[in-house]
């Protein structure tokens, strides 16, 4: 990788925060899905979103990522 795409990816990283279940609940709500929709955006199962929203599993990795570019600009950012 190169420098120049190595400080974009840093850039990109320091605008990722960590989401509570809470917050999770509120953005699929607001794009009216049901779990197992909202999941399929995430190449996951229900059970993944519904762990998530109760808080017994944290998102890390590319579904953090997903979710604060859904906060911050909507669903259809990642359509």
């Amino acid at each position: 990788m190169s420098k120049k795409n190595s400080r974009i990816d840093e850039a990109a990283l320091e605008n990722i925060k960590l989401i509570r279940g809470s917050e999770i609940r509120k953005i699929r709500a607001r794009a009216k899905l049901s779990q197992a929709v909202f999941a399929g955006y995430f190449n996951r199962k229900r059970r993944y979103i519904s762990r998530l929203e109760r808080g017994v599993t944290k998102p890390k990795g590319s579904a953090l990522v997903l979710l604060n570019v859904i906060k911050r600009k909507g669903l259809e950012a990642i359509l």
